[in-house]
């Protein structure tokens, strides 16, 4: 129980330089260590958690960044809308919006008659 309650204090403990001294580390280390090990596979866990999130967020702009490029390119290649003929103003419109498992999805709209350009 004592080691439990030094392993709240761990920091504090540190801080002081109470484990400079050979005979606390004998002393606490067979009831520290598996406070410490489970520590440690909890960090491990945030850490791994941590890690797939950052993927998950860097495919998700990835995949954004992709769907803006398209929808440049198209800009360039247009400068009327191929339905009304009017001048191309448009507009991004968001399409299929799943917040966690993918990206927004975006497609190019004519102001005059709204016709999709993909």
């Amino acid at each position: 129980m004592l080691a439990a309650v030094a392993m709240e204090h761990l920091e504090e403990i540190v801080a002081n330089k109470f484990l400079e001294d050979t005979n606390v580390v004998r002393d606490f280390s067979p009831y520290m260590m598996p406070k410490c090990i489970s520590m440690l596979f909890e960090m491990k866990g945030l850490n791994e958690s941590a890690n797939a999130s950052y993927r998950a967020a860097s495919q998700r702009t990835a995949n954004t960044l992709a769907d803006l490029n398209k929808c440049r390119s198209l800009l360039e290649k247009w400068d009327s809308c191929r339905n009304c003929k009017a001048e191309f103003n448009c507009y991004l419109d968001v399409i299929d919006i799943d917040e966690l498992s993918s990206s927004p999805k975006y497609l190019l709209r004519c102001t005059n008659c709204r016709c999709r350009h993909r």
